[in-house]
């Protein structure tokens, strides 16, 4: 028996009728295989079953494509948002510290007359014999990078960021320059140049001008990181948005923190107050 569509040959009408109800390729020459949009095959019979099924995953894929556009669209403009407010922020930031660079400039010149004056006059020995035994006092002070990161991991969270440099200061004098006893054993000894002492791991006596040393040792231990990430956790809500309020909030102070490098001229005016002798 030949099959009158593909002109293939049967011994049974039966095997000869299974073929014609089940062949692919006999299907498609009588126009009875569908392929369905989704590039699957089936015959008359299946592709009603398969349509209904095809169909109802497509809603759904439409749906969770259309979602997932909607969330893309919204922090895309969360985003656009919140880099136009930090570059507003920055720039009134920076014609802060330049218009206060200015007064400083104005200060330092007035305290170098200041000083030119006092060190003509004679300074008096008990003065001088109180520092001097307060700085012999003086423990060994440990800047040892442990010690350092401890502090960061247990003791430093957004109070102290709240603070800008003078948080920095505050944070770096209880848990870092200050011993169990509360001693100090980090001083300024000329508050108006900014000269700090310490005993070093050697037991001399070191010093560190405007604090350039220990500004050094906070930032090469995760200063600038651990400001980022806790900052980031405080103004974020647990459903991942952004709280503007605390983010305005701290954003001035985190940002005075990380340029600390450049100029730590408030850290270390508030270090110079809280150790000086």
């Amino acid at each position: 028996m030949i099959c009158e569509y593909c002109n293939n040959e049967f011994k049974t009408d039966k095997s000869l009728y299974n073929h014609q109800k089940r062949t692919k390729y006999c299907l498609e020459k009588q126009n009875k295989y569908i392929i369905c949009c989704c590039e699957k095959s089936f015959s008359n019979d299946n592709y009603i079953i398969h349509i209904l099924n095809c169909v109802k995953y497509l809603q759904n894929k439409i749906k969770e494509l259309e979602d997932e556009n909607r969330d893309i669209i919204y922090f895309q403009n969360e985003n656009d948002n919140l880099k136009q407010k930090i570059i507003d922020i920055e720039k009134d930031k920076r014609d802060q510290i330049n218009s206060l660079q200015k007064q400083m400039k104005s200060l330092q010149d007035e305290i170098l007359n200041i000083n030119k004056t006092a060190m003509m006059k004679p300074t008096t020995t008990t003065n001088n014999t109180t520092i001097n035994n307060k700085i012999l006092n003086m423990s060994v002070l440990n800047f040892d990078d442990n010690n350092v990161k401890h502090a960061f991991d247990n003791k430093y969270n957004a109070d102290v960021i709240a603070g800008g440099q003078k948080g920095i200061a505050k944070f770096a004098t209880n848990y870092l320059l200050t011993d169990s006893d509360g001693n100090l054993n980090y001083v300024c000894t000329d508050v108006s140049r900014k000269i700090f002492k310490f005993k070093n791991g050697f037991g001399e006596l070191e010093k560190d001008v405007n604090a350039k040393k220990l500004t050094n040792i906070l930032s090469e231990n995760g200063l600038f990181e651990k400001t980022t990430n806790l900052s980031q956790q405080f103004w974020t809500n647990e459903d991942g948005t952004i709280d503007q309020d605390k983010f305005l909030f701290i954003i001035e102070k985190a940002s005075e923190i990380k340029n600390i490098e450049e100029d730590n001229t408030i850290f270390k005016n508030e270090l110079a107050n809280m150790t000086s002798v």
